[in-house]
């Protein structure tokens, strides 16, 4: 997983402390996924309609990949506008 941004803001890391070597991070298409104590995983995932249900899988390989360690709590989309959040669910 790349893009884990560190809670004391230091550039975007992996779980493994690696550096993001994706330009595209914290552009619009740049999807945020935290649990409660911070930002777990940051992922460009992109701009299309369909980004939001990948945004949602990434979400869920993120919790099964750390055997149930970490919940995602929400999922944030950088938009040209700022910061939107996106349901877990698309039930309305």
């Amino acid at each position: 997983m790349k893009g884990e941004v560190s809670r004391t803001g230091s550039a975007p890391t992996n779980l493994e402390g690696e550096m993001s070597d994706d330009p595209r991070i914290g552009t619009p298409g740049t999807y945020e996924f935290s649990a409660p104590d911070g930002v777990l995983d940051v992922e460009w995932i992109g701009l299309d309609p369909m980004a939001d249900a990948r945004a949602r899988a990434h979400a869920e390989r993120v919790e099964g990949g750390s055997g149930g360690e970490y919940v995602v709590t929400q999922i944030r989309r950088r938009a040209a506008n700022g910061w939107h959040v996106v349901p877990r669910d698309t039930a309305g």
